[in-house]
């Protein structure tokens, strides 16, 4: 019924046990809307913002405020942030985003364990992933449209965090979103993690 396509970078640095962005980007091509989405950032968290071509406001739409842009990540580094920290405990943590329109805040908490999906050609077991609950609560730049509303009192988001004990990191594999008419099942084929001087750490597709 319809196609998209997006391709999207984030580039930045790493200070102490946190990840920080410098420029994010977004160019997208789709049925009925193509353009890009650009944000930088500072260190106190977005700088700019701009939308090619721009979305037009709507009448209800919950406007943004400057406080809602503090200390914010873009949804690149806000993957990259979720690794940091124990790899036996990954869902500790509130993430706070912002996508060029929209930021809203990712609450997650452990709900348990399940076996870890295999990779594409992979035979053997990846042992267990941790399963984090996602309360997502949207505050600026949003309409309180069905869809807003369902996913703001959603109960049954999750992402799976693959340990990867050997790199001390815990890496996003797999998310979940229901909807009206069944889940979206996000997954990652392949994860690769290399230190600063390019040694790799851990290679998980094969």
């Amino acid at each position: 019924a319809f196609k998209w396509r997006g391709i999207s970078r984030a580039t930045g640095r790493v200070a102490g046990s946190r990840p920080k962005p410098s420029v994010y980007t977004l160019a997208f091509n789709g049925t009925g809307r193509s353009g890009s989405i650009k944000v930088g950032f500072d260190r106190k968290g977005v700088k700019s913002a701009s939308i090619v071509p721009p979305f037009p406001a709507a009448s209800d739409e919950i406007p943004l405020q400057r406080k809602h842009l503090s200390g914010a990540l873009d949804p690149l580094t806000a993957v990259m942030a979720l690794t940091f920290g124990s790899a036996s405990k990954p869902c500790a943590r509130k993430l706070a985003i912002f996508d060029g329109k929209q930021r809203f805040d990712l609450q997650l908490k452990k709900r348990g364990v399940r076996a870890a999906r295999a990779f594409p050609g992979e035979t053997r077991s990846r042992g267990m992933s941790v399963v984090c609950s996602v309360d997502y609560r949207p505050l600026g730049g949003f309409r309180m449209t069905a869809q807003t509303e369902q996913l703001a009192n959603s109960t049954g988001i999750e992402i799976s965090m693959l340990p990867v004990t050997s790199a001390n990191v815990a890496v996003p594999q797999e998310v979940r979103i229901p909807t009206g008419v069944g889940s979206v099942i996000l997954t990652a084929e392949k994860i690769s993690i290399t230190d600063r001087s390019k040694h790799k750490v851990a290679l998980l597709n094969r």
